[in-house]
């Protein structure tokens, strides 16, 4: 869950299938939000997903009990970020203050905000953006990668 000589701007397929850990930002209980279905796409093709919603806590989701914030996460590879743009800024403190970092930080398709995103790179932290891990994992035919 550290970021090993990763680019700092790594492709979606490398991402996939390097790490197995993803925490879900902003995940919904409503099956027809991206919220949900990404991460529940995720957790049937092998990977180890942790919703992270208030409203969601304490409740199973994607087949883990789902934590408020990011601070009530154990390690995770990967944060999915599904915030409105606007509340990206808000988060950048949670981010940076886990125990160890995430790896990587993905932006979904829509979720942007350079400053955002030029401040985790300069603390290390990996970033995608503007596509769907979703979309991505099933265009590539990614199944998780083995728990490390």
């Amino acid at each position: 869950m550290m970021n090993h000589d990763l680019s700092l701007n790594p492709s979606p397929e490398q991402v996939l299938r390097r790490f197995q850990r993803v925490a879900v930002l902003g995940a919904s209980a409503k099956v027809e939000r991206p919220g949900h279905f990404v991460g529940a796409d995720l957790h049937a093709h092998g990977y180890d997903v942790v919703a992270v919603n208030p409203m969601l806590a304490g409740y199973e989701v994607f087949g883990a009990t789902a934590v408020a914030s990011l601070a009530d996460l154990g390690p995770v590879d990967v944060v999915d970020v599904f915030r409105r743009s606007a509340d990206l800024p808000a988060h950048l403190p949670e981010l940076l203050a886990m125990q160890p970092r995430p790896a990587v930080v993905w932006l979904q398709k829509g979720v942007a905000d350079d400053d955002f995103v030029a401040a985790l790179r300069r603390e290390g932290v990996a970033v995608v953006e503007g596509v769907c891990m979703k979309e991505e994992r099933a265009r590539f035919g990614i199944e998780a990668p083995a728990a490390s």
